[in-house]
């Protein structure tokens, strides 16, 4: 009983790191606009593309419109140019969308009284990350949000102007068709930033800014992408099992060398120490195993001093197992 207790908490620390990885990326069903949305708003622009990358696990976007008609009711459609799982419909707009793969067409109504700022929650389909190096040119799709360990790699890529309205979805050709005029990005309060290229953090530099968000250029100007480069800091799970796995390491390899290296004369009982040691071994290497997938995740300085913490244990075994085994001579 106690060998199968034993050898049940050795699986579950091997399982441990893809549980904090599902916990990380997973949760409840992506809502559109479960997040306030009033650090997008601004008078100094009509309409205003934003993405919300506060939440790690659940990047979302919208629109937000800041715009009346003049000329008594009027029909705009917004094209957008990346797909979305679902788009969040504004009543006081009579907001209407349709998802065509690679695009997000929004049709609403402005009327004399549509004053005020106004959400459309949205939430985007991210194109998959690439393998590998690559460069803008390469990248066939529109919107990604790149994941390397702690690293994350936000681009955006401006519409090209080249292609004609006719291309766009029918429901767009009996109405105006609007076109953001900034677009705004909130990333996470402990974002630490990371330089993209020529010592940018930011590809093009913003050109306003709020506590929550920044505002970048809404159309291709020199740039053919928006480009963001951050790195967050790891949770509070992934924390833990640097630290104490580490401890947990170093309390049991010592003994467990020392037991290894029991002399025939001291070794009284040798079926309990055969059993201890392939314990022992099980248990430390499920926690290196834990330790290390943890790492690979984390990546940087935590990783970093997790790996130089392991050499100074391991080297301070090795020493131990050294002592031990002269002292066995003697």
């Amino acid at each position: 009983m106690c060998v199968a207790r034993v050898l049940r908490i050795v699986s579950l620390l091997v399982l441990l790191p893809s549980a904090l990885v599902v916990t990380t990326s997973c949760g409840a069903a992506p809502v559109a606009n479960s997040f306030d949305t009033s650090g997008f708003h601004s008078d100094k622009y009509r309409v205003v593309l934003y993405f919300d990358l506060r939440d790690d696990r659940q990047p979302g976007a919208g629109v937000v419109i800041n715009e009346k008609s003049a000329q008594g009711v009027e029909l705009r459609s917004l094209v957008l140019p990346f797909g979305s799982k679902s788009v969040k419909p504004n009543r006081a707009l009579y907001s209407t969308s349709g998802s065509y793969e690679d695009v997000t067409a929004i049709n609403y109504i402005l009327t004399p009284d549509s004053g005020g700022a106004k959400e459309i929650g949205i939430v985007p389909t991210f194109d998959p990350s690439p393998e590998g190096t690559y460069s803008l040119e390469e990248l066939k799709g529109s919107l990604y949000f790149m994941r390397l360990g702690l690293e994350r790699r936000f681009i955006y890529k401006y519409p090209d102007q080249r292609r004609s309205q006719i291309e766009w979805p029918a429901e767009t050709q009996n109405s105006v068709v609007s076109t953001p005029e900034a677009i705004a990005v909130a990333l996470p309060a402990s974002a630490d930033p990371r330089v993209i290229r020529s010592g940018k953090t930011e590809i093009p530099s913003r050109i306003w800014e709020n506590k929550v968000a920044a505002f970048y250029p809404a159309a291709r100007a020199q740039e053919s992408a928006l480009e963001i480069k951050y790195v967050i800091p790891p949770n509070s799970e992934q924390k833990l099992v640097l630290e104490y796995g580490v401890k947990a390491v170093a309390a049991i390899l010592t003994p467990l060398l020392a037991l290894f290296l029991l002399g025939s004369s001291e070794n009284m009982q040798p079926r309990t120490r055969k059993i201890a040691l392939v314990v022992g071994v099980l248990v430390e290497a499920a926690i290196l195993i834990a330790v290390w997938r943890v790492a690979i995740i984390v990546r940087g300085d935590s990783a970093l001093k997790t790996g130089l913490d392991l050499t100074i244990v391991l080297v301070g075994a090795l020493f131990s197992g050294i002592v031990i085994w002269v002292k066995r001579k003697k």
